[in-house]
């Protein structure tokens, strides 16, 4: 990314808006609305290389992906900087899913964090599969047959 679009990404998504919001209202369609949002959000990460991101352990031995809502948050890394990438968060849970290493997704590791473990990743997946809307299949019988 270039320096001008590192400066202007700012995340559709804010952790600490969640957070309070589910504090506030627990109920399974504000689960749903906020969980929605997220899925659609996209984030900043260190990359290196296509499909490789770097990687956050905490002091619990987790492996956790690092991703960042704004520049100012992306500047609070104190590693080594590698290249920035901009990565939706379904690319990152599927990341997650598919490296068995990797025990989930810290937001904004360095400030108000949001950590996202597998099991949280697994809730949001089965609380928007809940919540889409159930398409009916309707089958009729035909009455164009060929004589």
């Amino acid at each position: 990314m270039t320096e001008y679009e590192l400066n202007e990404f700012q995340s559709e998504f804010d952790p600490v808006a969640l957070s309070e919001s589910l504090q506030e209202d627990g109920s399974q369609s504000n689960k749903a609305k906020n969980f929605a949002l997220l899925k659609t959000a996209s984030f900043l990460v260190f990359s290196k290389g296509p499909g490789q991101v770097s990687i956050l352990n905490s002091n619990k031995k987790e492996a956790l992906i690092p991703a960042f809502t704004c520049r100012e948050e992306l500047d609070k890394w104190p590693f080594d900087r590698q290249e920035v990438e901009r990565m939706t968060f379904t690319a990152l849970c599927k990341l997650v899913e598919q490296g068995a290493k990797l025990d989930g997704i810290v937001i904004d590791p360095f400030g108000r964090a949001l950590h996202l473990s597998r099991g949280h990743l697994a809730d949001i997946r089965q609380t928007l599969r809940a919540a889409a809307p159930r398409k009916e299949l309707k089958m009729r019988a035909t009455r164009d047959y060929p004589i």
